[in-house]
């Protein structure tokens, strides 16, 4: 006599869903309670998730991008509350020090500098990068670099 236990069928977990990738560290880092300001750096697939999550939660969330093309998407459809384009600074100086963290979903290189002065004191920058990075000197800025897995020599 053979007896079998059926198995259930195969369900796609939420652990390893993009949803989990940007839901997780705002309640972990205690950036999901109502009234903060957040960030969202990048607006490809987890930045929609971010924004959508964190609007959800009752944070207050600014879209930061290098293309100014996205403001109508990040405002109008994801319902951010503000839109800062990285490469105008003067955009960047009125916003610094407002942020109780930020979510950066960019896995290209790219500079933090200004992300980390947009930060309150005690705010918190994470990192959600599909490859391993370096932190290295480039030129007078400080830049993230991509490194090579499995590569033993530093590019």
């Amino acid at each position: 006599m053979y007896v079998t236990t059926p198995q259930p069928p195969p369900i796609k977990s939420l652990l390893s869903s993009p949803c989990i990738t940007v839901y997780s560290p705002l309640r972990y880092f205690g950036l999901d309670k109502p009234g903060m300001h957040v960030g969202v750096v990048g607006l490809g697939g987890l930045g929609h998730l971010a924004v959508k999550f964190a609007k959800a939660m009752g944070v207050k969330v600014t879209v930061i991008s290098t293309s100014p093309n996205k403001k109508k998407e990040a405002i109008e459809h994801l319902g951010a509350h503000s839109f800062l384009v990285s490469r105008n600074q003067h955009e960047l100086q009125a916003a610094m020090g407002t942020l109780d963290g930020i979510i950066d979903t960019v896995s290209a290189s790219h500079p933090l500098l200004p992300l980390i002065g947009l930060l309150k004191t005690m705010g918190s920058l994470l990192l959600l990068l599909t490859t391993i990075m370096d932190y290295r000197e480039k030129d007078s800025g400080r830049q993230l670099h991509r490194r090579n897995e499995g590569n033993s020599r530093d590019d």
